[in-house]
C-alpha cells in the first residue's frame, strides 16, 4: 500500500474519533411515568414524583431526564403547550436548559415570558450570592489588615 493511502486511513479514522455520540440513558420505571404524566398533563402524580423525588428518592427518579428522543419534562410540556405544567416543573426546580428555545419556536408567549422572569430571578439571585461573598471577603481582608 502506499503512504498516501495509509494517511489518509489515519486521517480518516482521526476524524471519526472526534465524534462522541451522547445518547439518552435508558429510563426506569418511575422516570417513564413521570414523562408521560408530563406528556399527558397529569399535574396531580407530576406534582407527587416530584415531590418524592425532592424528598430524597431522587435515585429512583431523575426529574431532569429525557426520553429517547432527547426530550425532558419541560420540552413535553412546552410541546403540549400546557403552561400550568410547565409553571410547575420550573417551581419544582426542573433545568430548563433550552426550554426557552424550544417555547419560542412554538410561538408559547406565555412560556416565553414565564422562562424569562425565571431566569431574571435566578441571575439576581446569583448575583446577590456573588456580592454577599464579595463583602464576606472584604470584612475578611479588613478585619486581618487592623
Amino acid at each position: 500500500m502506499s503512504d498516501t493511502k495509509i494517511e489518509d486511513m489515519e486521517a480518516t479514522t482521526q476524524n471519526t474519533d472526534d465524534y462522541v455520540l451522547h445518547l439518552p440513558r435508558p429510563l426506569n420505571l418511575e422516570e417513564k411515568k413521570y414523562l408521560l404524566a408530563v406528556e399527558r398533563g397529569d399535574l396531580s402524580n407530576v406534582k407527587r414524583l416530584l415531590q418524592l423525588a425532592n424528598k430524597g428518592n431522587a435515585r429512583l427518579l431523575d426529574v431532569n431526564c429525557v426520553d429517547s428522543l432527547g426530550r425532558g419534562a419541560l420540552t413535553l410540556a412546552l410541546e403540549a403547550e400546557n403552561l400550568e405544567m410547565v409553571e410547575l416543573l420550573i417551581v419544582m426546580e426542573v433545568q430548563t436548559k433550552d426550554a426557552l428555545l424550544h417555547a419560542i419556536d412554538q410561538e408559547f408567549v406565555e412560556a416565553v415570558e414565564l422562562l424569562l422572569e425565571h431566569e431574571e430571578l435566578l441571575t439576581a439571585s446569583q448575583e446577590i450570592k456573588q456580592n454577599s461573598v464579595r463583602e464576606n471577603v472584604n470584612g475578611a481582608i479588613q478585619s486581618s489588615n487592623k
